[in-house]
């Protein structure tokens, strides 16, 4: 692909998805969450494909890129353990290897995934049936009984690609961990009760404080995304509300930009 095809496609990326409004973000999330082709994780839930869609911006991918790779479990952005690899290698230059010692028949049988990186020392992280056990996953039904070995490599790679990368994973953990963690069990014949929405985390409340003074917003705009939001002051703001706001502001030019053209 030449340099004038990847503008073209990263420009038909960038205007496929018009935040810049509430209503027009919303109306295209629903429109992928509704349709055939998207993600089960993602079905139904036009919350979760902005969030995904922020998720996987902060690492460079494209829109439906992003709906593929990132998936949204229990609240925490995840990729999946060779999508994790995949995207460290592609970023940063590093050898692995893996391997297994020992055996299942004993309870011997550990893990070990090792990181080279030029002129600093090999990491290896190991990942035993004993560690296994400590955390409730050996013996577990679904793939901890199918592919006992493939999961100990599973947590063994996805620890140390966290502990290598995390200026490039950026607080993502692995889709295979995300899904051991315990799942909260609802009572459906409890009374209804209000959905509690995650608040903003101090990385998403910067950056979007920081794009309203870049973007010099007005503060009859800032009081009527309060006034929105039902709530007293942005600080207060859903992460998923704020996540809304930056996508907006960051296709609105600044002054100068704007003055420009």
């Amino acid at each position: 692909m030449s340099a004038t095809q990847e503008i073209q496609v990263e420009n038909q990326d960038r205007e496929m998805m018009d935040f810049s409004s509430y209503d027009k973000a919303m109306q295209w999330a629903k429109l992928i969450a509704d349709s055939d082709i998207c993600p089960k994780a993602y079905k139904g839930k036009p919350g979760n494909v902005l969030i995904g869609v922020q998720y996987g911006k902060e690492l460079g991918l494209k829109t439906m890129q992003s709906l593929q790779e990132v998936a949204v479990v229990n609240g925490k952005p995840t990729l999946a353990t060779d999508a994790m690899l995949a995207f460290c290698l592609s970023k940063e230059n590093f050898q692995f290897q893996q391997w297994w010692d020992g055996k299942i028949e004993d309870n011997s049988l550990t893990a070990f995934f090792k990181i080279i990186r030029h002129n600093q020392k090999e990491y290896i992280q190991p990942f035993s049936i004993a560690q296994a056990k400590k955390a409730g996953l050996w013996g577990k039904e679904g793939p901890w009984t199918t592919y006992p070995d493939r999961m100990l490599m599973y947590r063994a790679k996805g620890f140390a690609l966290r502990d290598n990368f995390p200026h490039l994973l950026k607080g993502f953990i692995s889709l295979e961990e995300a899904r051991d963690y315990p799942v909260r069990v609802v009572d459906i014949n409890a009374p209804k009760v209000q959905e509690v929405k995650q608040p903003i985390s101090d990385d998403t409340y910067n950056k979007m404080m920081d794009l309203i003074e870049a973007k010099e917003v007005d503060t009859k705009e800032i009081k009527k995304w309060v006034d929105r939001a039902k709530v007293e002051s942005m600080d207060q703001f859903s992460e998923e509300q704020g996540a809304l706001i930056i996508q907006m502001l960051e296709k609105r030019p600044t002054t100068i930009e704007a003055e420009k053209e």
